[in-house]
């Protein structure tokens, strides 16, 4: 992969990231898949989007937060973060791997916002 193919795509994930998620039928491969630390299971990309469009459309996904996106030597790394109405900020890491000009596959990892420190002393 080339720096100019791996920035089109970190390019178009900024996009899905502002709100725009049809950008990620042009950007993922047909054979895509993504895996959720929240379920821990491998998952086509296209079900997964269906998903979180339906959620997403019902309002339940609030625009994401604090977007940053980094080229790795495999694809890129993307944090942010989203707060969830019911469970308050939600930090979300994912793991984009990439080949051929395409996204092959994400893994997204998923956790509630919490003060550790206080936690551990109670």
């Amino acid at each position: 992969m080339t720096d100019a193919q791996v920035e089109r795509l970190i390019d178009g994930w900024s996009i899905a990231m502002g709100g725009d998620f049809s950008i990620l039928q042009d950007i993922c491969s047909a054979d895509c898949r993504i895996w959720h630390s929240s379920d821990d299971k491998w998952m086509p990309h296209r079900e997964a989007m269906q998903a979180f469009n339906a959620a997403h459309a019902a309002g339940r996904i609030p625009p994401f937060e604090n977007v940053r996106i980094v080229p790795t030597a495999k694809g890129f790394f993307c944090q942010a973060a989203i707060t969830l109405d019911r469970i308050g900020k939600v930090h979300i890491t994912q793991l984009v791997a990439v080949s051929d000009g395409e996204i092959t596959e994400v893994e997204e990892y998923i956790a509630p916002e919490m003060d550790l420190a206080a936690r551990l002393q109670a």
